[in-house]
């Protein structure tokens, strides 16, 4: 006689389905393996995410660096020591000083600890001036600014974290003192930028330059800094002076000698007492010193900005014009002599590439409206 044991059926079905269990997640990981190649090789992967042991610790450093580093009391050797530090980096162009942006934070943090809230102010300040999108920063300095009576900035300041940040205890931090803000009185008053179009700045442009891009950052710089904009009649020829070739494939003008090219042949221009500067507009892909494929370079009497980076095939000609014109606003407040602002929404924030050049807004903040009427109240 036979009998049927129901256990052998549940122990085929449980094998089925553990066959089919597996399977399905060796191909979902075999999809993942691809994918994650693909990235790769675009070099769209981090290169510490391709080091999980390395990108989980720096993950830890940086929020141990963030929130309890903010907390540790610094000796005075510490805080001189520091300041050294930053007096050097200070000497250097936003381009080699973003990567030492946080030597700015730990002074800043140093400062706090003893109480020296506007010292704390100022290093906080020239930290999100080279890396605004810090916003672990940006609370320490809102709680800077509530200290100073700085009610206003820090809410604009705070209101920005929450809208942007995803770290939740940066927000949750930031919540706290907006919550704080919410309990204290003070006026909010809406910054105008006085109309200075006795003042001006003049255009210039290289040959093979598309109108279109010096007729959008003519118009968009009247209207925003409230200043006159002439464009010359005059096609530059960059000069070929230490020009040279990269990646085999693009010609690269060097910048330093297009200024010193404008320096020689406008001096009487740069010399008006009403004129801020000269602002070159060209095509042509620029470097300067050891920094190659530029958006734009400037000094206090000349700019000289490319769109080059800016245009690429699939890339809307309505964003390529955005893009330019937030440099021209960068370059302009160089040549006026205002600092880059910390706010990372704002035109003349400092990017790291074209993907934090597209999240700003082709406006200016008020923290950079501050600090025109600061200037044009001495010109």
């Amino acid at each position: 006689m036979n009998f049927e044991n129901p256990d052998d059926n549940r122990v085929e079905f449980n094998k089925e389905r553990l066959n089919r269990v597996v399977g399905i997640t060796f191909a979902v990981l075999i999809s993942i393996g691809v994918i994650l190649s693909v990235l790769y090789e675009m070099d769209l992967i981090p290169k510490d995410v391709r080091e999980p042991r390395k990108y989980i610790r720096k993950i830890f450093e940086s929020f141990n660096e963030d929130y309890a580093d903010s907390k540790k009391v610094y000796t005075p050797k510490e805080i001189i020591e520091l300041e050294k530090k930053v007096k050097d980096i200070d000497k250097l162009t936003n381009v080699s000083a973003r990567k030492y942006y946080k030597t700015y934070v730990e002074l800043g943090n140093a400062y706090k600890s003893q109480q020296q809230y506007y010292a704390a102010h100022q290093t906080y300040m020239k930290a999100l001036r080279l890396n605004s999108w810090d916003y672990a920063v940006h609370v320490k300095l809102a709680e800077v600014e509530i200290k100073i009576h700085k009610f206003y900035d820090a809410e604009k300041r705070l209101k920005n974290v929450i809208e942007f940040s995803k770290d939740r205890r940066t927000l949750k931090i930031a919540r706290e003192f907006l919550d704080t803000l919410n309990t204290i009185e003070y006026s909010k008053q809406r910054i105008e930028l006085p109309d200075m179009y006795s003042k001006r700045i003049y255009i210039l442009q290289t040959d093979n330059v598309d109108y279109r891009f010096t007729e959008a950052v003519k118009t968009r710089i009247m209207e925003e800094f409230k200043i006159s904009v002439v464009v010359l009649e005059d096609t530059i020829i960059p000069t070929t002076r230490n020009a040279r070739i990269r990646q085999a494939v693009v010609y690269q003008y060097d910048a330093d000698e297009i200024q010193k090219q404008l320096e020689k042949d406008y001096d009487y221009l740069i010399r008006e007492p009403d004129n801020y500067g000269i602002l070159l507009v060209t095509s042509y892909n620029i470097f300067a010193k050891n920094y190659g494929f530029l958006f734009g370079w400037s000094d206090c009497n000349t700019a000289v900005i490319s769109y080059w980076g800016f245009v690429s095939p699939g890339v809307p000609f309505k964003k390529q014009i955005k893009r330019f014109v937030m440099q021209s606003f960068s370059s302009t407040g160089m040549l006026i002599g205002i600092p880059r602002c910390t706010n990372p929404t704002c035109a003349r924030a400092y990017p790291h590439g074209l993907a934090e050049q597209d999240r700003k807004e082709d406006i200016l903040c008020d923290e950079c409206l501050e600090n025109l009427i600061k200037v044009y109240k001495k010109k």
